[in-house]
């Protein structure tokens, strides 16, 4: 049997919205009214079923219609996005890094109740992963499987349990409480790509982007791959 062929990704690109959940609708709804016109359904969003312990709404609500209306496909990202048990990464990331030294008993629950929670609350059974402040902690690609998810998105590759690694050049403007490091995360993104040109460009925003001023930049780097003829696609498109 053929190894599988990850889907041909010259030409293309990603975009991907973290941290979508209730508290954010307001900046959501104004990063989504930015990037709509530039890349249509074309568009990810990570969501928390659970921010910081609240679980998002049921059916028929305001933020599941927002969900559905603004995004051509739904990750889930972590299940409450915050340490219980903060450490030294903890006090760069804003205590985000949830699965960090979780066991795999936990991260199981975890995963669990997130799945659950947004099939019940937005109708979606999500294919793709992404962890807290990129911290992967037990929920390695092989777990996620055996979780019902198809693929782990990390900040250099997504992941596909048993699969082919599809590598990625990722800008991301929002590291935690250190609000200048955007400059670098821009940078960063600009050079992965630079020196490995055959690998997805994924442009990641955060509602904190649009509260720091960060949004112009991220439209740039959007605007700058659509210049260049590249087509933007979801995540799940990419993979065999």
């Amino acid at each position: 049997m053929s190894a599988p062929v990850v889907s041909d990704i010259g030409g293309r690109f990603a975009v991907v919205v973290h941290d979508v959940a209730p508290a954010f609708l307001p900046q959501l709804a104004r990063i989504a009214e930015a990037l709509t016109p530039r890349v249509g359904r074309a568009l990810a969003g990570a969501v928390v079923p659970c921010w910081h312990g609240r679980p998002i709404e049921g059916p028929g609500g305001g933020f599941g219609r927002f969900v559905a209306g603004a995004f051509g496909e739904v990750l889930q990202h972590g299940y409450t996005h915050w340490q219980d048990r903060p450490g030294v990464l903890s006090l760069f990331t804003g205590r985000s890094d949830e699965l960090v030294g979780l066991p795999r008993e936990e991260v199981r629950r975890r995963l669990g109740l997130g799945r659950e929670l947004l099939r019940r609350a937005l109708g979606v059974a999500p294919a793709g992963f992404v962890p807290p402040a990129w911290q992967v902690g037990r929920a390695t690609a092989d777990e996620l499987g055996e979780c019902g998810f198809r693929y782990l998105a990390t900040f250099g590759a997504i992941r596909v349990a048993n699969g082919p690694t599809i590598p990625l050049a990722t800008w991301s403007w929002d590291w935690g409480v250190v609000g200048p490091l955007a400059r670098v995360g821009q940078w960063f993104g600009d050079v992965s790509w630079r020196l490995r040109p055959a690998t997805l460009p994924c442009v990641v925003v955060h509602p904190a982007d649009l509260d720091r001023g960060d949004l112009p930049r991220v439209l740039e780097v959007v605007d700058r791959m659509l210049e260049q003829g590249r087509t933007p696609g979801l995540l799940s498109e990419f993979l065999p």
